[in-house]
């Protein structure tokens, strides 16, 4: 059985690039998720990407434009 998650939410802050002591590529971010009975209600999810993940991820999402992500896990 394979588990999959599926969030669609706001980008709350700009995302965070950084690099580990060996080189690999880390971006943290986190999406505003509303919560579907009940609209007033927001989850906040952090989430983190790796290496080409993190480089993709930084290229396409910016703070500055209304961003509504969608991830698939």
């Amino acid at each position: 059985m394979i588990n999959n998650v599926t969030l669609i939410g706001r980008l709350t802050a700009t995302p965070e690039l950084r690099q580990t002591t060996t080189g690999k590529t880390v971006v943290s971010f986190c999406i505003a998720v509303e919560r579907r009975f009940d609209r007033a209600t927001s989850d906040f999810i952090n989430i983190v990407a790796w290496n080409k993940t993190a480089e993709f991820v930084l290229s396409l999402i910016h703070i500055s434009e209304p961003t509504r992500l969608g991830m698939i896990s």
